[in-house]
């Protein structure tokens, strides 16, 4: 059966299971493969090279095709665009355009597919022209004119003339596009409307704007017609346009952009007075953010027209970070206002000294505050006044302001951060007995502080370390006496059940681990709890409502939402998503809006969009939805499935600790990037994935393009967790503690007398990210094999063109 790309590419059915590893004989030395000349072996290889496509494990396919064709697919166009598509899926376009271009080119392979995927090739390696003309040629196919699937090399061509500057010819396009898909040209017309106002073509800006037929749409290129204007040299006319818009911007922020552009264009003819009125609208419109940050830059040397705006401007500079010029903005509001500064701008003038590093002027100004009745202005000046005396090098003096704090302001939360960080200075120097102090000063301080539960479970641990079971047992009671529904109820009950247990009160130990999954269903001690009780993990959960509903503009919304991402417009794509969330947060009816906003988070967790997904069911629980399977399939998505069951099957590891493990490393979002660089769904480094490639595939690694695929990502990501488990053995505390922190360091800690008990050595992990990390992976397994090991659902997938 011949296979259409474009059906391909817009397919959401996932077959139940991946292919066999079957690998066909060589075919012989210089056999060319023609057309249905497949052995039964090679038949059963090409069903599993269409199976690894159909659930995303496009590279997988093509080895498994390249072994089974050794010499390639020949001069059979089935097997070069089954191949090429396979390419495609993990963005190897040089092997694309090496596979389809010669056989265009010499006539042996023809209708639309090929075309496109040339094109797709050429408008990946940025060779625009060419990718022009290999669009067009897929459209003069009788295959593709007048079909549902056309639309992908349409919208294609008409984004690559945009590129090429071609922006009546794109817009040709669109307008073909408009009876069918409406929506689509209309999103295409604003790229093109975009580009040409950056270019100063004003006609072709106006044509392209009245193509976008939904107003919401239309109004996103608000400013397009003045930009147009500026940049064909016309800044009078801009200056005019935009001045003109005012009285009829809706929205704030665009009123504020459009006072914004006024006052730019004012001051580069030299309208100084004009630019000041426009830049204060501006500040008065939006204290924060950059045009806020910008018109205060410019106010400065304008000149501002009050004290309050000069107060306003400096605060905004400050939060910006710019401090030199928020002292400088400082100044000119005590100039104006003729009066003594109060307590507060003086702390904000010393913490913007502090911040350029000089302690030595911020000092006088947070000495004279220290002594005001004022409790929070004064335990605010001891701090700055700490930090001050440690950038002069006065560490004695700091330490001696800190105890003051301490003194005066027991329940100051720096105070109490002080004291919890002198406690684990000393845990972490072997100083139990002083750490164990030191934590009880924490909760004597403010039982209630958060610092506070976390000395607590720090002293019952110590304890332990120390050998005396019944200490800790008094301390996890204590918290649960006051805490009962506490956020760390879950970890003192835990241990408070295990001490029992160990202390000859087995009985008492178990029943208070039973209590766990009934009020702490989803905690990683409740899995701890029954891991020791030897029972499987299944929460008592509320049971689900029925079927969530789909309603048709939510069908709508998404159809339209897939088909700009099917056409690389990522960007629409999310405002769609907003636009669909914003309708069913009106409905007046909770229930029903619950239940939409949680269909439409299972349908964006589908299709890789688990930011959004994610977020929508926390704010459903937020708003009081009940803990259901619902609920926690929004919550714990499990997109790319069928990749990371036949990826971990492979390696023998457990999909299920695998899809906790990528839960927790970036959510199931295949673009995450860190601080760090570390990327993709398994947030892999790229030195880290150039390392495993060059053992493990792909050859022609490229960080940039191939870590944000998630096949190749979860393939590398599940390298190095092979790498570390082969390192490391079997105990997953230390595994985990390896994957996240490195494996020097997890070297280093599974040398502590904690690690003959996983449970104890995770406490003991000194990296509180690390510990964190560890108990949510093994959490997270547990949740995931919970809510997929029985019944796994069929895996939808929309795939980008």
């Amino acid at each position: 059966m011949k296979l259409s790309l474009f059906l391909s590419l817009l397919l959401t059915l996932v077959p139940a299971g991946a292919g066999s590893q079957d690998v066909a004989p060589d075919p012989g030395p210089g056999r060319v493969v023609e057309e249905g000349d497949f052995s039964p072996p090679q038949e059963a290889v090409l069903d599993s090279v269409r199976a690894d496509m159909a659930i995303g494990r496009n590279w997988a396919a093509s080895r498994r095709f390249r072994r089974a064709f050794p010499e390639g697919p020949g001069a059979d166009p089935e097997l070069i665009l089954l191949l090429a598509q396979a390419e495609a899926g993990w963005n190897n376009w040089p092997a694309v355009r090496n596979l389809v271009e010669p056989p265009l080119k010499a006539g042996g392979l023809t209708g639309p597919e090929g075309w496109y995927l040339l094109g797709r090739s050429l408008e990946g390696e940025g060779r625009w022209e060419e990718a022009e003309m290999a669009f067009g040629q897929a459209l003069s196919s009788d295959e593709t004119s007048g079909s549902d699937s056309g639309f992908l090399a349409l919208a294609r061509r008409a984004l690559v003339r945009v590129h090429l500057g071609l922006y009546r010819s794109a817009l040709e396009d669109a307008r073909v596009l408009v009876p069918a898909y409406p929506d689509l040209a209309g999103w295409i017309s604003l790229e093109i409307a975009e580009a040409a106002a950056a270019d100063g073509a004003k006609e072709e800006t106006r044509l392209a704007l009245s193509t976008v037929a939904r107003a919401e749409v239309r109004q996103l290129g608000w400013a397009l017609l003045p930009e147009a204007l500026l940049a064909s040299g016309d800044s009078i006319g801009a200056e005019a346009a935009f001045w003109s818009y005012l009285p009829s911007l809706a929205s704030a922020s665009h009123r504020t952009q459009a006072w914004d552009r006024v006052g730019a264009l004012r001051l580069a003819r030299g309208d100084s007075t004009g630019a000041q009125g426009a830049y204060h609208q501006v500040l008065a419109g939006s204290a924060s953010g950059d045009l806020g940050v910008r018109a205060a830059e410019n106010l400065l040397s304008l000149g501002f027209d009050s004290a309050s705006a000069a107060l306003v401007g400096a605060r905004a500079l400050a939060r910006a970070g710019e401090h030199a010029q928020a002292l400088e903005a400082y100044g000119v509001y005590e100039e104006l206002s003729g009066e003594p500064l109060s307590p507060s701008v003086k702390l904000a003038l010393a913490r913007s000294h502090l911040n350029l590093g000089q302690g030595g002027r911020a000092l006088p100004l947070v000495t004279e505050l220290a002594d005001l009745e004022d409790p929070a202005m004064a335990s605010a000046a001891l701090t700055l006044e700490v930090s001050a005396l440690r950038q002069v090098g006065r560490a004695g003096e700091a330490r001696e302001v800190q105890n003051e704090l301490i003194e005066r302001f027991p329940a100051n939360a720096t105070a109490i951060e002080i004291v919890y960080g002198r406690a684990d200075a000393l845990r972490n120097r072997g100083d139990l007995e002083g750490a164990i102090s030191e934590y009880e000063a924490t909760v004597a301080m403010e039982s209630s502080h958060t610092r506070a539960g976390q000395a607590r479970m720090w002293m019952g641990q110590l304890h332990l370390r120390l050998g005396r079971p019944e200490e800790a047992q008094r301390v996890y009671e204590a918290y649960l006496a006051e805490f009962p529904d506490g956020r760390r109820a879950d970890e003192a009950t835990y241990w408070l059940g295990r001490t029992l247990g160990g202390e000859g009160f087995e009985e008492e130990g178990r029943k208070l681990l039973r209590r766990l999954p009934l009020s702490h269903p989803i905690s990683y001690y409740t899995v701890r709890a029954g891991e020791l009780l030897g029972e499987p993990y299944d929460p008592p959960l509320q049971e689900s409502a029925d079927s969530l509903p789909f309603p048709g503009f939510l069908r709508d919304g998404l159809a339209a939402h897939d088909r700009l991402l099917a056409v690389g417009l990522d960007r629409r794509a999310s405002w769609e998503f907003e636009a669909m969330a914003d309708r069913v947060r009106s409905d007046p009816d909770q229930e029903r809006r619950h239940r939409t906003l949680l269909r439409l988070a299972h349908e964006m967790n589908s299709r890789g969009f688990t930011r959004e997904g994610i977020n929508l069911g926390w704010e459903v629980r937020r708003e009081g939805w009940p803990q259901d399977r619902h609920l926690l399939k929004a919550l714990y998505p499990f997109p790319y499935r069928d990749i990371v069951l036949a990826e971990a099957l492979e390696r023998g590891i457990d999909p299920f600790l695998m899809a906790g493990l990528i839960r927790q490393e970036s959510a199931f979002w295949v673009e995450a990037l860190s601080r760090a660089d570390a990327r993709g769904l398994m947030q892999v480094l790229p030195p880290t994935g150039r390392e495993l490639a060059r053992t493990s595939g792909p050859a022609g690694f490229r960080p940039d393009d191939h870590l944000y695929v998630a096949e190749i990502n979860i393939h590398l990501g599940m390298a190095f967790f092979a790498d570390m488990r082969r390192r490391f053995g079997q105990d997953l505390p230390i595994i985990l503690s390896a994957y996240n922190a490195g494996p020097s360091r997890a070297l280093r800690w599974r040398q502590y007398p904690e690690a003959r008990d996983m449970h104890l050595f995770v406490e003991r992990i000194p990296f509180t990210e690390t510990r964190g990390y560890v108990k949510n992976v093994l959490a997270n397994r547990a949740i995931y094999a919970w809510l997929y090991g029985q019944t796994p659902d069929p895996e939808p997938r929309v795939p980008h063109g």
